[in-house]
């Protein structure tokens, strides 16, 4: 669909509609069910009418212009599809999936956990090997950078291995050259669009958990970070429920829910305040409650 993401939004949505109306045709005529499996399907809440759809604040009279109400109309009328909707934002997928939101009561929910990390890492270590290569520690430093994204720490690994000569050892330096290929090569223009998007409180709130672990809403965090005391709180939700941030291991510690993303801003946005001294995989890791 990709060919028609220039197109108006109304274009786009009849596009989708004609294609799935088409499938849905042909498994009638073939007296079977066909599985439709749309991945990152949240994505979807970028087009159309702003933000409101994410708090289900919005009117009937708007849902028709949001694409995820669309969407829905169309996989209603369709008797021999069967959908399976799946999404990495969980703020995203629950605003979409509850109460007000578009597919309320239409879907299973199914989440998926994480690999085990042991397993994770074991395995990057043997289809390192697999390929001629030796690994000192590399599946545990693509895990421990790359997450918590599966694909972002299989991405990782995978730069790694483009980035070797055969027989060479991946260690812990050469997945943090592979890091930085992807963050400022790779997906520079991608995050730098992203970032122009928010407004300074958020981006000093994003710079502010990229630095320290200290919690963004704490009195010294919003002092250095110039985080208005008052809404540094309804910040951090908002990038919560837009997806950018996402609950950690630790509680009620918030985290980066892209590892690129963080590698970006500590290099492209932290030494906007003088802030240098960070690798670019640098992860500010929790070790106390804040009051956020």
């Amino acid at each position: 669909m990709s060919a028609f993401a220039g197109d108006p939004l109304a274009v786009q949505q009849a596009t989708l509609a004609s294609v799935l109306d088409t499938l849905d045709a042909l498994a009638a005529d073939r007296k079977t069910t066909l599985g439709i499996v749309l991945d990152e399907f949240q994505e979807i809440t970028r087009f159309g009418v702003g933000r409101a759809r994410s708090t289900g604040k919005t009117s009937d009279a708007s849902r028709d212009d949001q694409p995820e109400w669309h969407l829905r109309g169309v996989m209603q009328r369709h008797q021999h599809l069967s959908y399976v909707l799946a999404g990495s934002k969980p703020a995203l997928l629950e605003a979409m999936a509850g109460k007000n939101g578009a597919f309320y009561k239409m879907l299973d929910p199914y989440p998926f956990r994480p690999i085990p990390k042991d397993h994770m890492g074991a395995w990057i270590d043997e289809r390192l090997d697999a390929v001629g290569l030796q690994s000192l520690g590399a599946g545990h430093w693509c895990l421990e950078w790359g997450g918590p994204r599966t694909r972002h720490i299989v991405r990782l690994a995978r730069k790694c291995v483009d980035r070797a000569i055969p027989g060479a050892t991946i260690d812990a330096a050469a997945v943090a050259a592979a890091f930085s290929e992807i963050v400022l090569d790779e997906e520079h223009e991608a995050v730098q669009t992203w970032w122009q998007r928010h407004s300074s409180q958020q981006q000093n709130l994003l710079r502010a958990l990229a630095a320290e672990p200290m919690g963004p809403t704490t009195k010294e965090m919003r002092r250095r970070f110039s985080l208005d005391g008052g809404s540094a709180g309804n910040t951090l939700k908002s990038l919560v429920q837009a997806g950018d941030l996402i609950r950690s291991a630790y509680g009620s510690k918030h985290a980066f829910d892209d590892s690129f993303v963080r590698g970006w801003v500590i290099a492209k946005a932290l030494p906007d305040l003088g802030i240098r001294d960070k690798a670019i995989t640098h992860v500010a890791t929790p070790t106390s409650e804040y009051d956020g």
